[in-house]
């Protein structure tokens, strides 16, 4: 099992994430039910009646699961993958452009975030050096006068 490696945002120090391939515990009914009612029904984003039956609702966990640094004593994320106070229900629209961000582009979604972090870490698959484009030879004066 690869582990990723997050900076910590603490003195530096660098700390375990998550396992890749790691998933939290399915949440019970009664802990949705409750996510929902401290939020009195809202969805966060968009401050409209969430509506079950018609665009859908949705768990989201904020922060990402994989923007959060690993407990290795606790075998979970730090704060808790299923803290009730740090998932959120969302309409499916709101949580899929918080997840994936609008049409044009990803910029400040979770995807996002992950990517940055990847990239950061060195865990994309472009970690060779870059190679320096071969120069040209400069055309001579004769052809211009």
């Amino acid at each position: 099992m690869t582990i990723r490696i997050q900076g910590a945002p603490e003195r530096g120090e660098k700390v375990l994430g998550p396992p890749k391939g790691w998933r939290p515990r399915p949440l019970k009914t009664a802990e949705k039910l409750q996510i929902v009612l401290n939020q009195n029904g809202l969805d966060p984003d968009t401050g409209k009646k969430l509506e079950a039956m018609g665009e859908g609702v949705e768990f989201d966990h904020d922060p990402a699961i994989h923007l959060r640094p690993w407990n290795a004593e606790a075998q979970d994320t730090d704060p808790p993958a299923n803290d009730l106070r740090y998932i959120v229900a969302r309409s499916k629209p709101s949580h899929k452009q918080k997840t994936n961000g609008n049409k044009a582009t990803t910029y400040g979604s979770d995807k996002h975030a992950i990517a940055k972090l990847g990239r950061l870490t060195g865990e994309t698959k472009q970690n060779k050096p870059k190679r320096q484009w071969p120069s040209r030879k400069m055309q001579s004066r004769k052809g211009f006068r």
